[in-house]
């Protein structure tokens, strides 16, 4: 049986506190948790300034659009 990510949390690297996920909350409204093998990082919600900075940088090319959005919605 696997642990899900409530029951980890204290040994997650990457982990932040209550108090910075409320700040965050302030600050960029909506935010995402993304979890994996003991590790976390929590991400904002892209928003129109964001979005079209991936289109330029992206292009044609998915995994770069995908890079962008991580790089300026990384929390």
């Amino acid at each position: 049986m696997t642990k899900t990510a409530e029951q980890n949390k204290e040994t997650n690297i990457g982990q932040a506190t209550a108090q910075q996920l409320e700040a965050w909350k302030k600050k960029h409204g909506e935010i995402f948790e993304v979890g994996t093998a003991g590790k976390v990082a929590y991400l904002k919600k892209p928003g129109r300034n964001e979005l079209s900075f991936a289109a330029r940088v992206g292009g044609e090319d998915p995994y770069k659009w995908n890079e962008a959005i991580l790089e300026v919605c990384w929390l």
